[in-house]
């Protein structure tokens, strides 16, 4: 019981340093990027991606230190979600757009039609 809450208070932690951006700094690969590469990644959007998954982890391990039926009869399979959940957010992470500046030939960052304003509004 007090190591799920240990554990919990780690992830929150651990997600509110992501969610200020505080632990970007922290990843290695990130760290040994040229410049260029470091200015081509949104790293403020990615970190509070990296820290929804730890909130949710934290929920989890806090849940497990206060009940201990969810910890006997659910923990393993709630993880395994979360797992499989964050399994999925690598390979959205990988695949979207979302993460990365886009720039067109001039330099400028390119706006996605959809945010782009309509004349007359």
């Amino acid at each position: 019981m007090v190591f799920s809450f240990l554990i919990s208070v780690v992830m929150l932690v651990i997600g509110f340093a992501f969610f200020t951006g505080k632990a970007a700094s922290y990843i290695k690969d990130y760290q040994n990027m040229e410049e260029e590469e470091k200015q081509n990644i949104k790293i403020d959007v990615l970190c509070k991606n990296i820290s929804l998954l730890f909130f949710i982890a934290s929920a989890i391990f806090g849940l497990a230190g206060l009940s201990e039926v969810f910890r006997q009869n659910y923990f393993k399979w709630v993880m395994l979600g979360w797992f499989v959940l964050a399994t999925l957010d690598v390979i959205y992470i990988g695949k979207s757009k979302r993460f990365v500046h886009v720039f067109t030939p001039t330099g400028k960052e390119a706006v996605p039609v959809s945010r782009k304003r309509k004349k007359g509004r």
